[in-house]
């Protein structure tokens, strides 16, 4: 007797007639009659009387059908917990530049592990374009993206505002022809265009902490996202305030990404660690 044959025979049973349920099946008729036989033969008894006008069940086929309805629910309920602990070891990537992640990654991780405690989450960081291309291509799940390009095939919610600002160390008489900053990213371009004071040395580094630890110390202008500054409790003050670059902090996922359960977990206290 096999899992199969039972499935076969409830459906028969339902539909009333082996045309029609190998049509809905999408089986041939021969294979539903050879199931039932064999079905038959395995339980020793004759589940249905025959005839030109259709099937109808035997006694024994309808107490057979009631032990197969109470079978076939129970493997339903084992599927949808193997389905279940599938979801709940899962493994998520979300990408974002590095910085970012220190604004919420603590307060996520502390919340998922809290209801999910074998969901694993791997980062990869990079600049935001980057992050928005591997989340189209599939190879991320979700991302925090700093000013996002909009895409009829991306998910984008809004998380924070943020801004990049010139910044300049509290202590007296710090260097102002110098200034340091990521020469890569396009607000900082955009920055030096309207600044007009821009001293003619720099120190180019993407680490954003160097930045802010160079410019503490008084080595030159930092250039730098204020929530950055302000969550590092750095001693600067900002300077050249017409100066500045608005950003965007936003959550991009595909659209299939957050049906399940555990999946809109993750948006959800994604989304709820930027507002702590």
């Amino acid at each position: 007797m096999n899992i199969r044959d039972l499935e076969n025979f409830y459906n028969i049973s339902q539909y009333k007639s082996f045309s029609f349920a190998s049509k809905m099946l999408g089986v041939t008729q021969p294979t539903l009659s050879e199931s039932i036989k064999r079905l038959e033969k395995d339980i020793g008894t004759q589940l249905f009387y025959r005839s030109k006008a259709g099937i109808k069940l035997t006694p024994k086929g309808e107490q057979t059908l009631s032990h197969v309805i109470r079978l076939l629910n129970i493997k339903n309920e084992i599927e949808t917990v193997s389905k279940e602990h599938d979801q709940i070891n899962q493994t998520f990537k979300v990408g974002c530049h590095a910085v970012v992640a220190g604004y919420f990654l603590t307060s996520f991780l502390q919340t998922l592990h809290k209801s999910y405690e074998n969901v694993t989450v791997n980062f990869q960081h990079d600049h935001s374009r980057s992050v928005q291309t591997l989340i189209q291509d599939g190879n991320i799940d979700l991302g925090v993206v700093v000013n996002p390009i909009r895409n009829p095939d991306l998910i984008i919610k809004k998380l924070c505002d943020d801004k990049i600002c010139i910044w300049q160390a509290t202590k007296s008489s710090p260097r102002t022809d110098q200034f340091i900053a990521d020469m890569g990213l396009s607000q900082v371009q955009a920055i030096l265009r309207s600044w007009s004071q821009t001293p003619f040395k720099h120190i180019s580094t993407t680490d954003f902490h160097l930045i802010g630890e160079l410019a503490e110390s008084g080595i030159g202008y930092g250039i730098l996202p204020e929530k950055f500054v302000r969550q590092k409790k750095l001693k600067l003050k900002q300077v050249f305030p017409k100066a500045i670059y608005k950003d965007e902090l936003a959550l991009v996922y595909r659209p299939e990404f957050g049906k399940n359960e555990v999946e809109a977990f993750l948006v959800k206290s994604l989304i709820q660690s930027f507002k702590k």
